[in-house]
This record gives C-alpha cells, sequence and structure tokens, in this order.
C-alpha cells in the first residue's frame, strides 16, 4: 500500500477528532486514486476497515468528507465493493 495512504488511514481516531478530521480530508482527496489498492484484497480490507470505523464518528464534517470518499470510491472500485454493500 502506498506508505502516504497508510499513514492518513492510521490517522484515523474517534478519540482524536482533529486529528481524524484532517486524516478524512485528505482521505477524501486520494479515494478516486485508489483502484490499484482495491485490486489486493489486503489493502482493500484496510481502507474498507477504516472507512467503516470512521462512518461511527458522530461529527458532521468527518461524515461530509467521508460521504464524498465513499462516492469516489464506489465510482472507481465499484467491482470489488460488493462484499461491503
Amino acid at each position: 500500500m502506498n506508505n502516504i495512504l497508510y499513514a492518513v488511514l492510521k490517522n484515523i481516531f474517534p478519540e482524536h477528532l482533529e486529528l481524524t478530521r484532517i486524516a478524512i480530508k485528505a482521505f477524501a482527496r486520494a479515494a478516486p486514486y485508489t483502484n490499484r489498492n482495491f485490486r489486493i484484497d489486503e489493502q482493500r480490507a484496510y481502507i474498507m476497515n477504516a472507512v467503516l470505523n470512521a462512518a461511527k464518528i458522530q461529527d458532521e464534517e468527518v461524515l461530509d468528507h467521508l460521504m464524498q470518499a465513499i462516492v469516489d470510491i464506489a465510482r472507481v472500485n465499484y467491482d470489488y465493493l460488493e462484499e461491503y454493500i
């Protein structure tokens, strides 16, 4: 997995809201470029686990950016999302 993408995703912590906001914003910008990562099962699972955990955070800004990321992920990686839908 790309080191930058990994670093962004590992900084999603509900107890550190400001850091999570920054990480989710960065991920939302990177989401359209994750197709290569979604082709690899372990990387896809890591990304989707981070996305699903972030979706539990009750913060409007986090959820807005997360929804943007999910739309972009679905647009470019739809064929890999069956097990998550």
